[in-house]
């Protein structure tokens, strides 16, 4: 079996692999806009961010349908090698640009603005938690739907690509963060989001969480965009955001595996974001703040509700890095045991004494198990499997053959083994 706990050495791995080409590009945004702002004292330069995060949109499009398929890794590699030397070529020539362009007119250009002050640790704050609650509705959103509700390829690019798509709008014009539009739509969303976060019904789920991503990253980034501060400030604006995504990815990546034993960060995370609608709206009117606390109250309800029925229906509750896996008991039409990660049963046994060592479920004798292992000869076999799950297989094993599987999460060895 695997390794309890690889994410540190994954972690460390792509920073010695990718590190420091991905820590390079991805400060190079706020420093051109820092540059353009000193270079364009009356131009705005938040709209780069907004360009930025389209150039990473298309990307993330474009690769996985039209550069994959067809160009080798080793051209892939090559070309991005010759376009990362460009970048740094270009990133020279505007930075001599920028500075050619300061200097006295920058003095005089400074001497005449406002005198606004510094952004406090207030607002610096919430900055944070405005882009931590994004980032951490993305990653909680997308392993819901792609762990819990249906295993379908590239399923993940959807919600990536609706995170960058509010980026984008929100930072390009205010025109398209109708701030009372989506302050309703998230309160709408938020309650039943949270109440369905158990349902497995993928015509609802699926289009019901992808909008509601969609509302909750629009109202985090149009606030965001909402508080921004003067161009003098933006490179600590800019950290503040990488800060809190970063923390947000942190708490979904590497502290809901080994602090929660079920896929609760979502709940955690719908919360959250009601907790942030009831603090951008309690000013507004007083019946802003009875409705914002509504909204706080039904959500966590709902995703309480919907906790204790996971924790009711199962007879264990088990997670690490890989995964959340339940042991089910069921008494109905016959006593038997299951083992469950999302919506899929991986094998059970019959409980009844006289059925435990018989084949069930999708593992019985009608199915693709069954026909092989009736097909090869009698004669002492050597079998290899690829996943435990239950374990349901070895009811096929006899004398002198030898089973040997090969399973990544050590915790299904483990139940396995013990239920």
């Amino acid at each position: 079996s695997g390794e309890d706990n690889p994410s540190w050495r994954i972690l460390g791995l792509l920073t010695l692999t990718i590190g420091l080409p991905y820590f390079i590009l991805s400060t190079t945004s706020p420093l051109l806009q820092s540059w353009f702002a000193r270079s364009f004292h009356h131009a705005i330069p938040y709209r780069l961010f907004a360009l930025s995060n389209l150039a990473s949109l298309l990307a993330l499009l474009a690769y996985p349908f039209l550069v994959e398929p067809w160009i080798t890794t080793r051209i892939q590699s090559i070309a991005w090698s010759v376009f990362y030397g460009l970048f740094v070529c270009l990133c020279g020539y505007a930075a001599i640009a920028s500075m050619r362009s300061t200097g006295h007119e920058e003095k005089v250009a400074a001497d005449a603005a406002p005198k606004d002050d510094a952004p406090g640790a207030g607002i610096q704050f919430v900055w944070m938690t405005l882009a931590a609650t994004a980032t951490f509705l993305l990653l909680a959103v997308t392993t819901h739907i792609t762990q819990n509700v249906a295993s379908l390829p590239f399923l993940w690019i959807i919600p990536l690509s609706l995170y960058l798509a509010t980026f984008i709008l929100c930072f390009d014009h205010p025109r398209w963060y109708r701030r009372e539009v989506f302050l309703l739509l998230v309160a709408v969303l938020l309650p039943l989001m949270a109440w369905y976060s158990d349902s497995l019904d993928l015509k609802l789920v699926i289009p019901m969480y992808l909008l509601g991503l969609f509302a909750c990253c629009m109202f985090c980034h149009g606030e965001l965009a909402h508080i921004k501060p003067a161009p003098r400030h933006l490179t600590r604006y800019y950290l503040m955001i990488s800060v809190g995504g970063a923390v947000g990815g942190l708490l979904v990546g590497f502290g809901a595996p080994y602090l929660l034993n079920g896929y609760f960060e979502l709940v955690i995370g719908l919360t959250g974001c009601a907790l942030l609608l009831l603090y951008r709206t309690y000013r507004l009117a007083w019946w802003a703040l009875i409705g914002a606390s509504a909204v706080v109250g039904a959500t966590a309800w709902g995703g309480g509700k919907s906790i204790d029925h996971q924790m009711a229906n199962s007879r264990l509750m088990m997670r690490n890095f890989y995964s959340v896996i339940k042991v089910r008991d069921n008494q109905e039409p016959t006593p038997f045991r299951s083992l469950v990660h999302g919506g899929i049963m991986h094998g059970g046994q019959l409980m009844d004494p006289q059925y435990r060592l018989r084949p069930s479920s999708y593992f019985g004798t009608s199915s693709g198990y069954g026909r092989m292992f009736a097909s090869l000869p009698d004669a002492p076999r050597k079998v290899g499997i690829i996943g435990l799950g239950a374990g349901s297989v070895i009811a096929y094993g006899r004398k002198g053959d030898t089973f040997r599987f090969y399973e990544i999460n050590p915790q299904v060895v483990d139940v396995a083994r013990r239920e």
